[in-house]
């Protein structure tokens, strides 16, 4: 007779999406500790189950031990917003640099920095593509998705006096 799964969770972070890790888990049966070494692959997701087998609750019978299984929680991150295989970081920009273009230094999840020219007229919410520096496809190969910079736009909430006269300024030619 086979012993009994166990079903434990784990949290991991998108940095250890990113490069796969090795991480040590800690299971207490029958008042016993016991430490299990799990090698998370690149790219996981969030609610997926890693299977140990065999190091489950023991049997009863003298049979062969049950298997662990390990929900996968990946925490928020700060900066970056995983969607699936895509990270997306926010980069606020004045109404000016909206207006007239401007560049922006992005740095990736993995530290690699670029330069990112916004066009001028870019709108609210519009995502410049950095392709191939999101997160790892799956555990195997080298493809991954791509990192998205979300512009938005600052609008300040109070001005000086000289930006209140430009701005009206800007409105009495139609901007």
């Amino acid at each position: 007779v086979k012993g009994g799964d166990l079903t434990y969770e784990m949290t991991v972070t998108l940095d250890e999406v990113l490069h796969g890790a090795e991480k040590t888990v800690s299971l207490r049966q029958n008042s016993q500790t016991q430490n299990v070494s799990v090698k998370i692959p690149k790219g996981i997701e969030d609610g997926k189950r890693l299977r140990l087998s065999g190091k489950g609750s023991p049997s009863p019978a003298g049979g062969p031990a049950g298997d662990l299984y390990l929900k996968v929680h990946v925490t928020p991150h700060p900066v970056f917003q995983r969607v699936e295989d895509d990270l997306v970081v926010e980069h606020r920009i004045p109404f000016s640099e909206a207006c007239v273009g401007t560049t922006l230094e992005v740095t990736t999840l993995d530290g690699k920095k670029f330069n990112v020219k916004v066009p001028a007229g870019v709108q609210q919410e519009a995502k410049l593509r950095i392709k191939g520096h999101g997160l790892p496809v799956g555990p195997i190969g080298g493809h991954r998705g791509d990192l998205l910079v979300k512009i938005a736009v600052r609008i300040p909430k109070t001005l000086t006096p000289e930006q209140e006269e430009a701005i009206k300024a800007l409105a009495a030619v139609g901007l």
